[in-house]
């Protein structure tokens, strides 16, 4: 699905997943904040430069990879944001579960949009 000038993409991703892995094993002091931060800034880096060059070579794409990510960029603003809350293993679980519902929805309605493509 990318542009052919843009096939070295998933070698891109490979570094980045890399880079949060190396991220999470250096912090020691299994900081929360740390890890939290680290992949909302890696994710709107992400984000800003997919959706500057364009690497998909249909728009939807490039518009649900966003969608998801910035999904995932609320869901560790919010956890971290509610980390210091007494109820923020009942709340995040909630949570959680709201934020994969969307997706999961989300998904159900491309994957029925495919399948009546498809006919």
């Amino acid at each position: 699905p990318f542009k052919d000038q843009y096939r070295y993409w998933p070698g891109v991703l490979l570094n980045i997943r890399v880079v949060l892995y190396l991220v999470f094993i250096i912090n020691e002091g299994n900081d929360i904040n740390v890890n939290f931060l680290t992949i909302a800034l890696v994710l709107c880096c992400y984000i800003f430069i997919t959706n500057r060059l364009s690497v998909y070579k249909y728009w939807p794409l490039t518009v649900l990879e966003s969608y998801f990510l910035i999904n995932l960029i609320f869901l560790s603003c919010i956890l971290l944001y509610m980390k210091d809350s007494p109820t923020y293993n009942n709340d995040g679980v909630k949570i959680l579960i709201s934020s994969g519902g969307i997706s999961l929805v989300v998904f159900l309605g491309i994957i029925y949009h495919v399948y009546g493509q498809l006919k």
